[in-house]
Order: C-alpha cells, then structure tokens, then sequence
C-alpha cells in the first residue's frame, strides 16, 4: 500500500479522498490555487501546495504542476478525484514517467472509452446493446445527413469528445438537420478541440441507469449494482439514487452483465461507469463509459456498505478486488441530492459570494455530507459551484425520500443562491414520488419546482423580530460593559429596557417594502405580520428559536449589513432591514 498520495483535486471530492486515505494510514498531500489557499480541502489534508494561479487551466489543470508537486513532496501515487485530470490520458503518461502511480485506468482505456464513436464500436463488437446510428469517420455532411435519413427522426447528435452535456442536439424534422450540425460542430471544437460527432437515435422518454464497476489487475471485474440519474436538468444529475425503483430483477441482471463485459472489452481496471438509457420497454442501451470515480460515487456506497476509494487505492496499488461479485450485497435505498451554489429563481445562474453561516444536516449513519465548503469561505467563479453532496438511506425509497426531505429541512447556507429549497420542493413533487422516472421531469415540472410557497408575511415578520432581538442583545451587552455600575440601564433585569414595548421597523422582500410591527408583553411577543403572540430567543447568533401554541421552530439567520438571510422550513430568503435613521443621515445636511 502507498506511504504517501497526492489528491489532485479540489473542492469536497478532495476532502472525502483525504478522509479514507487518513483512515488506512496514507499521508495526503493537497495542491491549491490562489483562491483556494484558505479552502477546506487545503486545511484537511498533512501537506498543503501551492499550485499557483486562479483560472483551473493555471492550477488544477496544469499537469507539470501536479507532478511536480507530488515529486517534489514525495508521493509514490495521484489521486485525481472527479473532473479535471480524471479522464485525461496524456497526464496517466506522463505521471508514468514520472515513476508515480495514477489511482485509474490505463492511458489507453481512458483514450478509447473518451471517444464515444470508439466506444460504441468497441462495446457493441462486445455484444453490447447500443443505439442505431452512425459513428464512422467520413464526416462529410452529406454522408451525415444521408445517415441521419437511416437513422430516422427524431434523433441526437452528439460530439464524438463530448461530455457533461455539452455537443448535444436533438433534430426533430430532417430540415433542421444542417443548421443543428454545424452548431453542434462548432461547439465541440470550442469546447474540445474536435468538430466529430455521431448521430443516435433519439428517445425522448427515457431513464438513466448506471452501473458501477470494478476491476483489478489480475482480471476480475464485479459490479457493484446500478444506480438512477433521471433526475437532470440539461443532462446535468440533480439527483441520484440507488437501487433504480422499479427495475425488474432480469433486467438489473441483463444490465450489470453487460457493463461488465464492457469493462473486461477493453482490460479495464479500478473505478468506472458504465452508463445506460432505459426505455419504457425494458430495452436498454449503452451511452457511454465514465473511466473515473463518480460524483454520485456516495450512493453505492450506501447501499453496499463499501467504501469505493479504498478499492481504488487498493486496486491501484497491485492488490486484487477486496470481495467477489457474490459476497457484495444491496440493502435499503439511497438517495444523493447534489448542493449546487447557485439560482434556481434566475435560469440556475452560479452564485459567488461568501458563505456567511452554513448549517449542515446532522450526521449519522443514515445521513451523510460530503463537503468542501464552511462557514466563511468564498465560493469563487473560476470552479463548478458544486457545495457539497447530501446522501441518506432508508429502508425503502419512501423512506429515504423522508429522510432526505428532513435532512434538506435542516441544510442552511446563507449568504450566497442556492438550490436546496429547490431539491426539497423535487423530491416531495408527486411525480418523482410515484415514482414516475424520466430524465425530462424536471423539465416538465419546472414551474411548480422553482416557485416558493408564499411565506411574505411570516418571513418579514420573523425577519424583524431578529433584528428587534439582535438589537437588544447587543444593547444589553454593550451595557454589561460599561464601568458605571450603578448605572440604571445595566442589568438585563432592570424596568428601564425590559419594558420597552416594541417598534416599527421597515423591511424588504423582492419587490415589497413593508412596516413591520414587533411588539412586546412579558416574555411573549406579537408580529402584527403573525396574530397570535409567540415566544422568540436568539439561542446563537445565526438561530432564532420561535415558540407558538402549535409548537416550537428553528431558523437560522444570518446578516451582512442591510441583508438578513433567513432559513426558514426548508427554505431560504433574503430581506432588506432599511434602516431610516442611517439613511436619514445619509440624505444631506439637515439644519434647524
């Protein structure tokens, strides 16, 4: 086993390398660009290093920097984590060349699995059930659209280096065809350096289903069952889950055979996915090999009980597969909801910004957070804005549905966009309940999944109510303070402040501005926004407990300035505190 890996990688995939590197006693060294100098993942691991650079291409993706960081720090292995140098073969050879181990796949598998029109040839001489379409080289456009007439409409075409959705069309009429390619042409040359595309028929209602695979270097390949990533929205994963509801047995057999036999085509070895569109038929069909570990890695894992990293260190380090296929077991059901920086309200633009409170959901072994990001760090615009990854179990889908619906209840991050509340509202949505599984659901449920319920009233009345209590807290302390002791203002228990009765404060939400009453009686108080009086206590400086005859809830709040966040039953909102003495003394000289 290796003393000592480097984790070329970033972000909350680095930090759950370093986390299983750390359990089997491996040193872990991290690399950094500038803006992540202060990053969780550079903090967690033994050895830290500077890559240098802001941009991905300055840093992460610079091959002679991460070599020369791993040689320089004496590390016999690379772990690449997910994205980045993950599927790139040149740098598998050159950390070859450099006598250091690269956690994956060969160059050559990584080479012909990341060429789809390659891999469709390879896997289907393997037997391999795949679309019909065209993926040879004469690319002409007549030879393309002669092909696609074959094909027959609707259909895809797909950049032959595509990837992560990018270089994808669907032409529903032939006369569309010409426009749509050199679209897709052009994309795929900008986005890969290669104009290449193949043509597939196109399904439009489909599932996603992927199975995990792995195989060593003596030539065992296992799987390690399937898991469903219909959940998309512009062939992105939202969410993920594990076993696929609903899959018949036979067909889970016909599934995970057939992924194997792709990986034992091209001598495969570690970590892969083979990933397959599903018909309302039954029939299934190859898209196409990840020669990596997945995103949605944590699901497998959940369910088999198995850690995937330590495998592949295992793996990579010349020890054969830990089990065999029969002694690898699935129980309950696991669901991953990906926590993305970003604004489901604005086209899911990425957010930037700093994060001013997170609260994450409580551990357990049921509910687990893989992440890279805490309470004051910056989410910057050179990387994906990927914040981390909620996964739970349960018993059977319905239960983990619950489990996961009160995890995101608790998942508080204030101070930038994000799209919990959104992935809370889709997996207590009817359709992904039945479930009725299709990687267009999204799609066509977007409307009802982007609208907040109307909450105005509660939200600007609560909003105040932090603001009056944040005020007399820190009024109070900075009486406790003070050196004169027989002042009549110190004491929290002196009439003096105790029986103020309230005031007025102006607020904001969206488009509304609105006077907000908070008025105070004993220990109760009352919202002329809520009717009935409650009970209310900052019990931390992001917690606001409120306490009403139905019972007791928890928001978590957070404030730079004018802008209060709040978190407030699986939901977050931003309210404006407009504060009429400060801009009173901002508005010019005031005489008389």
């Amino acid at each position: 086993m290796f003393d000592k890996i480097l984790i070329a990688n970033r972000g909350e995939i680095a930090c759950r390398v370093a986390r299983t590197a750390k359990r089997m006693g491996i040193h872990t060294v991290s690399v950094y660009s500038d803006p992540d100098e202060n990053a969780l993942h550079a903090r967690v691991c033994d050895e830290a290093r500077a890559l240098g650079g802001s941009t991905a291409m300055e840093s992460y993706l610079d091959m002679d920097k991460v070599i020369a960081a791993a040689r320089d720090t004496g590390c016999q292995a690379i772990h690449p984590g997910y994205g980045f140098l993950s599927e790139n073969p040149l740098f598998v050879e050159k950390c070859s060349e450099a006598g250091i181990t690269f956690v994956g796949p060969s160059a050559d598998s990584i080479r012909l699995m990341g060429s789809k029109s390659a891999a469709r040839q390879k896997v289907s001489a393997a037997g391999v059930p795949v679309l019909p379409g065209y993926d040879r080289d004469d690319q002409s456009a007549a030879k393309l659209k002669q092909h696609a007439g074959k094909v027959g409409y609707p259909l895809l075409i797909k950049a032959v280096a595509g990837g992560g959705g990018k270089g994808m069309r669907v032409v529903e009429k032939q006369e569309d065809f010409a426009d749509a390619l050199q679209s897709v042409k052009r994309e795929s040359q900008a986005s890969f350096g290669d104009d290449r595309v193949l043509l597939e028929r196109y399904l439009a209602v489909t599932r996603h289903v992927e199975v995990q695979v792995f195989a060593d270097g003596m030539g065992n390949v296992v799987h390690l069952y399937e898991r469903d990533c219909s959940m998309q929205r512009r062939h992105q994963k939202v969410i993920e889950e594990s076993p696929a509801p609903g899959l018949e047995s036979n067909i889970r057999d016909q599934m995970t055979s057939a992924a194997q036999q792709c990986a034992k085509s091209i001598d495969y070895l570690g970590a892969g996915t083979v990933e397959f569109l599903l018909a309302p038929d039954n029939s299934f069909y190859f898209m196409e090999m990840n020669t990596r570990l997945q995103v949605e890695h944590p699901v497998t894992e959940m369910v088999t009980g198995l850690d995937l990293v330590e495998w592949q260190l295992r793996v990579a380090a010349g020890e054969p597969l830990p089990l065999a296929q029969d002694e690898i077991k699935m129980s309950g059901h696991a669901l991953e909801a990906r926590i993305y920086a970003e604004n489901p309200d604005n086209n899911f633009l990425p957010s930037t910004g700093t994060v001013h409170f997170i609260n994450h959901p409580t551990e357990s072994t049921t509910v687990r957070v893989d992440s890279g990001i805490t309470t004051g760090d910056e989410i910057s615009p050179y990387y994906d804005p990927m914040i981390s990854k909620l996964v739970v179990i349960g018993s059977d889908r319905q239960d983990a549905i619950w489990k996961m619906h009160c995890a995101l209840d608790q998942y508080a991050i204030l101070g930038i966009r994000n799209n919990v509340s959104f992935l809370n509202r889709l997996v207590m949505d009817a359709d992904f309940q039945k479930p009725a599984l299709h990687t267009r659901l999204i799609e066509e449920r977007l409307e009802q999944l982007i609208t907040a319920p109307d909450e105005q009233d509660e939200i600007l009345g609560f909003a105040a109510l932090y603001i009056y209590l944040a005020n007399r807290q820190a009024q109070q302390d900075h009486q406790r303070h003070q050196d004169d002791q027989w002042s009549p203002w110190v004491g929290a228990d002196n009439p003096g402040h105790d029986d103020v009765p309230g005031c007025k404060l102006l607020m904001g939400y969206g488009d509304e501005r609105r006077e907000v009453e908070v008025s105070r009686s004993g220990q109760l108080f009352r919202l002329d926004s809520h009717g009935e009086p409650l009970a209310a206590s900052l019990v931390t400086r992001h917690t606001l407990e409120i306490s009403t005859q139905e019972g007791s809830q928890q928001l978590f709040v957070a404030r730079d300035g004018a802008n209060i966040y709040l978190h407030h039953r699986g939901h977050n909102a931003l309210v404006f505190y407009i504060d009429r003495l400060a801009q009173s003394g901002s508005a010019g000289d005031v005489t008389g």
